[in-house]
């Protein structure tokens, strides 16, 4: 009995564990296969991916520096119309409270008044433009802030558009062969009624962006991309606005008080210009990092 035991332990036992043996070291070397394979692939697949986001990096650190330039060059051409249709244009044709001097700089000066308007067209496109820049570039710091700020600046430039329709009626009301057509004691008090419309509803757009202004300032200070001195401006620009405008709304009887104040007060509100010029010449620049360029690739507003 044993003999035949030991002989059908040696003859049946035996080799069916050798042959579960073989089978289970196969198995190990087939799964150890596919695991060293799999690796192998997962590594190709991540150093792909790791190079796909370096060039997407790249390319969203160029776009946003050329967000930068376009709200710089915005700046630049906004400031020169602005000097041109409200500081030269529109300063030396109008004269507060005297319909008769402001109606008759006008029309005989139709071709300079007609050219201050294209001045405010364009001031109102390089506003929009540069609501669009802001949210870009801001929207790294706070997003919901920066986009509240940015339609605040789109809001002004709405009504900006409305204010100059009211100069639209003056070349009307101005162009010669109207004006030989009607009496001019009515003539001279509405081309004065327009202007004195567009003067009101650009202080409240100004009031608007004002607003528009001290968010800026406060998303700059937050950030870690807008130099401190920079933020500071900025709100000391939108306090101009803020305090200058509602005073002229409000306030009728000081006009003259609120007339000093406001030349006082046209240094700090010269600080947006100073941003614009900073946002050309440093704006977005690579030295910023990754985490500026992971931000806004984030907050899917890069265009380009």
């Amino acid at each position: 009995m044993v003999e035949q035991r030991l002989f059908f332990f040696i003859g049946e036992v035996i080799p069916a564990l050798t042959q579960s043996y073989q089978q289970t070291f196969e198995s190990l070397i087939y799964v150890n296969a596919v695991q060293r394979f799999s690796c192998y692939i997962l590594a190709q697949v991540d150093k792909a991916q790791g190079g796909i986001d370096m060039a997407k990096e790249n390319i969203d650190e160029e776009s946003i520096h050329t967000v930068s330039i376009i709200a710089g060059i915005s700046f630049s051409i906004m400031t020169f119309a602005a000097f041109f249709a409200s500081g030269f244009v529109y300063d030396n044709l109008i004269v507060s409270y005297d319909a008769l001097t402001t109606a008759r700089n006008i029309i005989e000066s139709q071709s300079l008044f007609r050219a201050g308007l294209c001045g405010w067209l364009i001031i109102i496109v390089a506003d929009v433009i540069v609501a669009w820049a802001f949210y870009l570039f801001f929207s790294c710091t706070d997003k919901k802030l920066s986009l509240l700020s940015s339609c605040l600046r789109f809001l002004y430039a709405c009504i900006l558009a409305i204010a100059v329709s009211c100069l639209t009626f003056v070349t009307i009301l101005s162009d010669t062969n109207f004006a030989r057509s009607m009496n001019t004691e009515q003539l001279y008090p509405q081309i004065m009624l327009f202007v004195n419309a567009f003067d009101a509803i650009w202080n409240w757009g100004l009031i608007i962006f004002g607003v528009h202004l001290l968010l800026t300032g406060i998303i700059a200070i937050r950030s870690n991309i807008v130099p401190t001195i920079m933020a500071i401006i900025l709100i000391a620009a939108s306090a101009s606005y803020l305090i200058v405008n509602p005073a002229y709304m409000l306030l009728p009887r000081y006009s003259t008080t609120i007339e000093i104040i406001d030349k006082i007060l046209k240094v700090p509100a010269m600080g947006e210009v100073a941003f614009g010029l900073w946002l050309f010449i440093r704006g977005g620049k690579k030295k910023y990092g990754k985490n500026f360029t992971a931000a806004i690739m984030k907050a899917g507003t890069i265009a380009f």
